[in-house]
């Protein structure tokens, strides 16, 4: 009788603990090119990568200057890293590089926090070694390095163009926030 209880409280308990386990998605490995296709050929791919961690690799395009973010009282340092998928080598010998689309990495970095108190604005700073460790890396690069981010879609905007020869034609701007540089290398 005790080998029965204790099956079937067993099988309550690991019942009840996939019934209340999260479905929580796993980061997504995906080039910047395929991404870029995905995202652009299909409407609700979109929607199926957002709330994903992202874990995207290609061609640091160029690293934009340091902006601020106003949160309420709050305003964080954020630096724009725009990454393009990897340049192909046509059959001839030359570089094929991708124009129509971007993925912009927001990067944080140290920041300030800023209220009125006692009559008087004052700002301190906000900092902390993993936001030291990204401003380090980010001061370092200088575009064309081979680069690999993980964050979370934000934000995607497609912008219609159409060719001289009247073929229709977009530019994809997928940004991600959250982001962080995972691994860099030189060109």
């Amino acid at each position: 009788m005790r080998t029965y209880i204790v099956i079937v409280l067993f099988i309550a308990v690991s019942f009840l603990n996939k019934a209340g386990a999260k479905d929580e998605k796993k980061p997504v490995l995906i080039s910047a090119e395929e991404l870029c296709s995905k995202l652009s050929s299909d409407e609700n791919a979109f929607k199926a990568f957002k709330g994903t961690e992202i874990i995207t690799y290609g061609r640091l395009s160029s690293v934009g200057d340091k902006r601020k973010a106003y949160l309420g009282n709050r305003m964080n340092t954020i630096v724009d890293l725009v990454i393009t998928p990897e340049s192909k080598k046509e059959p001839f010998g030359k570089d094929f590089a991708y124009t129509d689309c971007y993925i912009s990495c927001l990067v944080n970095v140290p920041g300030e926090q800023c209220e009125h108190q006692d009559g008087k604005y004052e700002c301190k700073e906000i900092t902390n070694p993993k936001l030291e460790e990204n401003k380090r890396i980010v001061l370092k690069l200088s575009g064309g390095e081979s680069i690999t981010v993980k964050g979370e879609p934000e934000n995607l905007s497609q912008i219609p163009l159409y060719s001289a020869g009247g073929r229709k034609k977009q530019i994809v701007n997928i940004i991600l926030s959250k982001c962080e540089i995972v691994k860099i290398e030189k060109k």
